[in-house]
């Protein structure tokens, strides 16, 4: 077995492992994301048994969905614990991967409880949900004295179209492929076109988003294609993600973590390049552009 400790940050990973079998020891910093899910990925597909070790952390829940999805033992411990057993007070990156690995030799480690990727989906639904009954009843009670009964039809409708997105809990097949995501758009022409939406409802697909995959954008031109290359996470203010460019660049903004309650301290970014020559619109857009309103 190959066990694993991880000192986890936002850009980067420092890694300590140990190999049971021929007690080999060795050190790693893996930048995020594409370094550290090769590594990882690498390491399923020897079939090795892998445990690995981490403290509790808000940034790191693609990382557990990554570990999940390769049948890779995750243990996520009490941060405030393990810096209690921590015997110097001096600590660096590969210090605190090595003190988390020594815990996990010594079977000291301070494992906490982790709901399952299903109930923390689940939890998030009911929080959208919450926040939208708490908007309608507040529109409801200013409205209450007033003869408004088309203007609450229409805002009940753009509710429960919301609520309707918001219960796609992923947007991946069943064969393990994922579904183009669609958006609708003025016609893009060359230079940056920038498109943000709600992490929880519109843009919930983007959690499941990798560099390579094609996203799609309706317009009443027709359909764009595009490539994405290139996943972000930054700060609020990082505005630099914006900025013009001659070519013909798509992104797409969103909050993150993506299962964070309330306000996101982060930005996830989607860089994207266009593909191919616009293709002629579809005849059923205007029955989904229909369907949409």
């Amino acid at each position: 077995m190959i066990i694993i400790g991880v000192d986890f940050h936002p850009e980067f990973q420092q890694i300590a492992w140990l190999d049971t079998e021929n007690g080999e020891f060795q050190e790693k910093r893996l930048m995020h994301r594409e370094e550290a899910e090769n590594f990882y990925r690498a390491l399923a597909a020897a079939g090795q048994k892998v445990r690995v070790g981490m403290e509790a952390s808000g940034f790191g829940r693609w990382f557990e969905r990554l570990l999940a999805e390769l049948q890779l033992e995750l243990w996520i411990g009490d941060a405030a614990e393990i810096q209690s057993k921590r015997a110097r007070k001096q600590k660096t990156d590969r210090q605190d991967a090595q003190h988390i690995l020594k815990l996990m030799l010594k079977d000291d480690f301070p494992r906490i409880w982790v709901p399952s990727w299903e109930n923390r989906d689940l939890r998030q639904l009911l929080w959208h949900r919450h926040r939208l009954v708490q908007a309608r009843t507040r529109i409801m009670n200013q409205l209450q004295a007033k003869d408004v009964g088309p203007i609450c039809e229409r805002i009940a409708r753009d509710i429960r179209n919301q609520y309707t997105l918001a219960y796609v809990p992923t947007n991946r097949k069943r064969d393990g492929t994922y579904r183009v995501i669609q958006v609708k758009a003025s016609a893009p022409g060359r230079g940056h076109l920038s498109l943000a939406g709600h992490r929880d409802t519109f843009f919930r697909a983007l959690r499941n988003v990798h560099n390579g995959d094609e996203i799609t954008l309706e317009t009443a031109s027709g359909l764009h294609r595009y490539r994405a290359d290139s996943i972000l996470v930054v700060d609020p203010d990082d505005t630099q993600v914006l900025g013009k460019s001659n070519e013909a660049i798509l992104t797409l903004v969103t909050c993150y973590p993506f299962s964070f309650l309330g306000p996101a301290p982060k930005r996830f970014i989607v860089r994207a390049h266009k593909l191919a020559v616009t293709a002629a619109r579809p005849a059923s857009a205007d029955v989904m552009a229909r369907e949409m309103r």
